[in-house]
């Protein structure tokens, strides 16, 4: 996945990890696209993946909001 740091996808996305992020320019987003290219075997991504997905999940979000308040 390639986002842009932008309403804060590139806070989500791990550079190097679960996906690449780029300026939200049009150098910056072309260097991202050749890296992605050049880097032909991305499966070193999935465990990354497979580890944030984990933090997006129903189960997880319904954690968060019962969860007692520290305040």
């Amino acid at each position: 996945m390639l986002v842009t740091k932008v309403g804060g996808l590139g806070e989500i996305v791990l550079d190097g990890k679960t996906g690449y992020v780029a300026e939200a320019d049009v150098t910056s987003i072309t260097t991202q696209l050749n890296r992605f290219i050049a880097e032909k075997d991305h499966t070193n991504y999935l465990p990354a993946i497979q580890e944030e997905k984990k933090k997006y999940t129903w189960k997880s979000f319904i954690e968060t909001l019962l969860a007692p308040s520290d305040k």
